[in-house]
């Protein structure tokens, strides 16, 4: 099971971990949550050697979710190299390969395949994704 962190951790745990890390920010009361904890679980245990995750309870650490901008549970939210990489809020079900997580959090970058009606994701507004969160973002606003 993933260990808890709270927003004093993140620095040690998260932004200066030498492997990807993937945070679940979560609610006790959120039913979706509950629903997705088995899946962040079999995660943690496939890729216990390349992939940390962590949780975060945004009812006791609401700091850590307004620092990270987390306005809805369950958010999956991917770091790699003290950066976040990647974003998914909501649950998902598992693709036609199998897999447990979005392809986002997967590919652990952002796909320039994804087209309206995939699994809805919100790419981070920076220079690598600016095109792409434009393009979400008219598609969004339709």
């Amino acid at each position: 099971m993933a260990e808890r962190i709270k927003l004093s951790d993140f620095e040690e745990k998260v932004l200066n971990s030498s492997v990807p890390v993937l945070v679940d920010f979560y609610s006790d009361s959120c039913v979706p949550c509950k629903r997705l904890a088995p899946v962040v679980g079999t995660v943690e245990d496939e890729r216990a050697e390349s992939l940390s995750v962590y949780k975060v309870n945004i009812n006791f650490d609401a700091d850590a979710a307004s620092e990270y901008e987390v306005t809805a549970a369950p958010t999956l939210v991917l770091f790699k190299d003290g950066k976040e990489t990647a974003r998914h809020t909501g649950v998902f079900r598992k693709d036609e390969n199998g897999n447990n997580l979005p392809k986002t959090i997967i590919s652990r970058e952002y796909s320039s395949e994804w087209k309206p009606g995939d699994e809805p994701y919100y790419p981070v507004n920076d220079e690598k994704n600016g095109q792409l969160y434009a393009q979400y973002k008219e598609l969004a606003e339709k």
